[in-house]
């Protein structure tokens, strides 16, 4: 996953208004080489402006600065988000990139 999909991931969770409401990206469920390709990312980046560090399997969320846990598998057809809204948490996937 690149981190301006992340980036995107958690914008569009947050502006969403319908299914429960703004959603804040919690942890995400990526392959191996999209969890090595978003920390490539962010490191790359220089975590600008985020003042926490995240650990080796987490990340930063760019609109609401909390920690997002990643884990990771071997392979898969899709990978998922986990999002809190206020009426709990709901799933979003997405097909694994090629």
């Amino acid at each position: 996953m690149k981190l301006a999909q992340f980036n995107a991931l958690c914008d569009r969770e947050w502006e969403k208004q319908d299914r429960g409401g703004r959603g804040d990206v919690v942890s995400l469920t990526l392959t191996e080489t999209s969890a090595e390709e978003l920390r490539r990312g962010m490191l790359m980046a220089g975590f600008q402006g985020i003042h926490i560090l995240p650990g080796p399997d987490e990340a930063i969320n760019p609109i609401t600065r909390t920690v997002v846990k990643i884990r990771t598998r071997k392979d898969g057809a899709r990978e998922t988000a986990r999002v809190r809204v206020p009426a709990g948490y709901r799933q979003t996937w997405w097909p694994v990139s090629a």
